[in-house]
């Protein structure tokens, strides 16, 4: 019998089955757990996580991150194009050249690293936004994954904003290697169901988790 965590893929059109090949079945939410959130900037997807857990946690760079931002209350995950994420700072200053290249080229990668001291929600405003509950195990699967697209601790430049940092970047951005992509691995890590197919993009990305358990903002 083939084990239920395998990556599996439904075709059936009537329930849309077909869009979720790829995703693992996943394991229950833990009322109660420990929450983090997932938000939708518009073809990017971030993730905010407590720093407690980066303390606790056996990656050696998820310690450091920790003592690092040690006086926040979450921290948010960013990974994407160097150029792009680094120089452009976002689609308020797209540049069409940049955002081919960002696409189809292999280019470099990086991480963004902000501590946040107001409550996510607040923080978040108007951006649309996910919770989950998981358990300690879960998340401490999600974080391992996410350590794994950064080459080390060592900042390479101030944050976007925030009194956060960037970090240089495990692996190439491509079209199929965004930073929906990385976000949906890291969520899979951790035993949350997350199409590859549904991860091109931050809207379906959050539309699924939405469907499949419920707890936040999405849709609005």
């Amino acid at each position: 019998m083939i084990d239920e965590t395998v990556d599996y893929c439904l075709f059936n059109i009537r329930d849309c089955h077909f869009l979720w090949c790829g995703a693992r079945k996943g394991e229950p939410l833990e009322e109660g757990g420990v929450p983090i959130y997932i938000a939708d900037y518009g073809f990017h997807t971030a993730v905010y996580l407590q720093v407690s857990a980066f303390a606790s946690n056996s990656d050696p760079k998820a310690q450091t991150i920790a003592k690092r931002y040690a006086d926040a209350q979450m921290l948010e995950i960013g990974w994407g194009d160097r150029e792009f994420y680094m120089v452009m700072g976002g689609f308020e200053n797209f540049e069409l050249s940049t955002g081919i290249k960002a696409f189809f080229m292999p280019t470099p990668s990086v991480m963004q690293i902000v501590p946040i001291y107001d409550e996510v929600p607040v923080y978040l405003g108007d951006i649309d936004w996910l919770k989950l509950e998981l358990s300690e195990n879960s998340l401490d699967a999600i974080i391992k994954q996410l350590m794994t697209g950064m080459k080390n601790s060592d900042s390479i430049a101030p944050s976007r904003y925030g009194s956060g940092h960037f970090y240089d970047g495990n692996g190439k951005y491509t079209f199929i290697n965004t930073c929906n992509h990385f976000m949906s691995r890291a969520l899979r890590a951790g035993g949350i169901a997350s199409s590859p197919i549904l991860s091109n993009h931050s809207t379906p990305l959050l539309w699924e988790l939405s469907k499949r358990y419920g707890g936040g903002t999405i849709p609005r």
